[in-house]
């Protein structure tokens, strides 16, 4: 089953109420959850964005009753899918299907077809975006409405997490990469960037965008990890492939 995570738990926990009378969550799991809602985040920019940070405010941002999701791109994904919504379970999909990024966009233009008229917000990283650039010009050769956003720590996040735990050494995963506002001008589009919490104006400019494709390029702050991504890397570790 394909679904926002919260859309989904929350339609599972009413049908169990409904079937099982009595039953009811676990009370540690519940207060659980609502201690992480309650959680107050202290964010950390440095000299780019605390990209918790930035998906609060594309969270804020984007129209309430009328979004399209798509996720790519490793701990980027990780970061958006806990803090983005959307209002029905069918405008929601992830492209990184057993940590396989780089799938998104060509997901996001597919979703562009099949629903006509409809804008597709694509939030993905700068390594996954990378992986499959070439598609982009797809979405300008049609015109289609598609909002590229680019987490961009200049490396493959979530690798570069790991290498740092596991004491290797991260500039293993770290890669310079082009301009993507620059870079989707050339392809035809309409590009913003936003470097500091300073420029999230240029966040409001691009999702004003009614016609064409769109790529904002977001430099977040790479230092920042959710804990979730580690124990995920912790328990992968341990896993055994059998071929």
């Amino acid at each position: 089953m394909a679904a926002d995570a919260r859309t989904a738990v929350a339609a599972l926990a009413d049908r169990l109420s409904a079937t099982t009378g009595s039953r009811r969550l676990d009370a540690g799991l519940t207060q659980k959850i609502q201690d992480e809602k309650q959680r107050t985040v202290s964010y950390e920019d440095g000299d780019s964005t605390d990209p918790r940070r930035a998906a609060r405010y594309i969270e804020n941002a984007l129209p309430k009753d009328d979004r399209i999701l798509l996720f790519d791109g490793g701990h980027a994904a990780m970061v958006c899918t806990k803090i983005l919504t959307v209002p029905r379970a069918e405008n929601w999909a992830l492209g990184w299907d057993f940590g396989a990024i780089g799938q998104g966009l060509a997901i996001a233009i597919g979703a562009c077809f099949a629903r006509p008229g409809q804008r597709v917000t694509h939030v993905t990283a700068d390594f996954s975006f990378m992986m499959n650039l070439a598609e982009f010009h797809t979405a300008v050769r049609c015109k289609l409405p598609l909002t590229v956003i680019v987490f961009n720590d200049n490396a493959v996040g979530q690798e570069k997490h790991d290498l740092i735990h596991k004491k290797l050494n991260p500039s293993y995963a770290e890669i310079i990469e082009p301009d993507f506002a620059k870079l989707a001008i050339g392809f035809g589009a309409k590009g913003f960037t936003v470097r500091t919490p300073d420029d999230f104006g240029e966040i409001d400019k691009a999702l004003a965008v009614e016609e064409g494709p769109v790529v904002v390029d977001i430099h977040i702050n790479g230092e920042v990890e959710l804990a979730a991504s580690w124990e995920i890397a912790k328990h992968l570790s341990n896993v055994i492939f059998n071929l």
